[in-house]
């Protein structure tokens, strides 16, 4: 992992030194474009292997994974929350986006101000990205689905990678389906906590 990130770190410095890339890609569109790829081939590879024993139990393990992400999230916010001289709503709203830090930083920050919501988009940020770092660490020690739960809602689309090679096929299909219904409800619950602050 270290040496794909160096690889692609240079190919990315000798792109732009070079103009091998048109100047008219903005990082984000690219950044959508190679995330579009990934997930087409994690998609392939999953789907191939998936056999209907594996289906009838996917929704389940899912449901089960996500339950315990929304409660470690809660738990976690709320123990942060207690800590003195912290906004309890602001912790509370950064810890239900669960990695889903495009949503959490401007719902955050359109209600309490950039700052807060500044502080929403990095913690989150940054889950998603303890969880490329420490994901084959954590699946060696909890088991590969059991750490699932540390990657929140991106676990159906940018983590979903990274679990899907450390883990393999059935386990990625289990890691989409988490990351899904994580998903539907980061918008409800950041919008039920911030609706305390008005």
């Amino acid at each position: 992992m270290p040496l794909i990130l160096m690889s692609s770190l240079a190919a990315g410095l000798l792109a732009s030194t070079f103009n091998f890339v048109d100047s008219s890609i903005t990082l984000s569109g690219a950044v959508d474009y190679v995330l579009a790829i990934f997930i087409f081939i994690v998609s392939v590879d999953v789907g191939a292997s998936i056999t209907r024993g594996v289906v009838s139990n996917l929704g389940i393990d899912a449901l089960k994974l996500a339950t315990s992400t929304l409660l470690g999230s809660i738990i976690v916010g709320f123990l942060v929350a207690l800590l003195p001289g912290v906004n309890p709503i602001m912790v509370l709203s950064a810890a239900m986006g669960m990695g889903w830090y495009t949503l959490a930083g401007p719902l955050v920050s359109a209600s309490l101000g950039a700052a807060p919501g500044a502080i929403a988009f990095f913690s989150n940020f940054v889950r998603e990205l303890f969880t490329f770092l420490t994901y084959p660490l954590f699946a060696s020690k909890f088991g590969k689905r059991n750490a699932i739960t540390l990657g929140g809602a991106t676990t159906m689309d940018t983590t979903l990678t990274v679990i899907s090679a450390v883990g393999g096929s059935k386990v990625a299909a289990v890691s989409f389906m988490h990351g899904l219904i994580t998903t539907l409800f980061v918008p409800v619950l950041i919008t039920l906590i911030l609706s305390f602050a008005r």
